[in-house]
């Protein structure tokens, strides 16, 4: 008599299967666990920056004073200022928020003193620190020494470098603008 042929998978077998998706499985999971925070420091940072920046112009406008926006490569701070000579928030009496400061998962790496809008032929971008203005008229300024307003952008990567936010304020709009790409 002919023995039966055995069809289908040992249980060992089937166990090392079993194994080797779950090592696949849980190391996914950590990859876009990793992305998934430097997207949402990234986020955190440029809503922050925005945030500030409409802040520091509302406040500009209600008080009719001058107000500073300072970003840091990690943090950012507005406050009220004497002139716009002032270049750091000053301690004492004036009006200020406090640092406001970020994780490693994102950072400030670069900003503009125009606000950009993509259309070529803007200036070099400086690195961090940087200070925009607000006026008592709304007006935001990178550039007070010049007769007409200029904006503000900032351009934001995340520590992976694998994400990207540009924090554009226009010299008279009623809030700062966050897009997702920048060249």
């Amino acid at each position: 008599m002919r023995k039966p042929i055995a069809r289908g998978f040992t249980l060992v077998e089937l166990m090392v299967v079993v194994a080797i998706f779950s090592v696949a499985a849980a190391l996914a999971l950590v990859s876009m666990d990793k992305a998934n925070n430097a997207s949402t420091d990234l986020d955190g940072m440029a809503n922050a920056i925005r945030n500030a920046m409409a802040t520091a112009r509302l406040r500009a406008v209600a008080t009719q004073q001058l107000y500073l926006v300072d970003v840091r490569a990690n943090s950012v701070q507005w406050c009220q200022v004497p002139n716009a000579q002032t270049t750091a928030c000053p301690s004492g009496t004036l009006e200020a928020s406090g640092a406001m400061t970020f994780g490693k998962g994102a950072s400030v790496v670069s900003w503009r003193q125009v606000d950009d809008r993509g259309q070529g032929n803007m200036p070099a971008t400086l690195t961090p620190p940087a200070q925009v203005w607000l006026m008592p008229n709304g007006t935001a300024d990178a550039i007070p020494t010049t007769p007409v307003p200029d904006g503000f952008t900032a351009y934001l990567l995340s520590a992976d470098g694998g994400s990207k936010r540009k924090v554009v304020l226009y010299p008279a709009a009623a809030r700062p603008r966050i897009t997702d790409t920048w060249q």
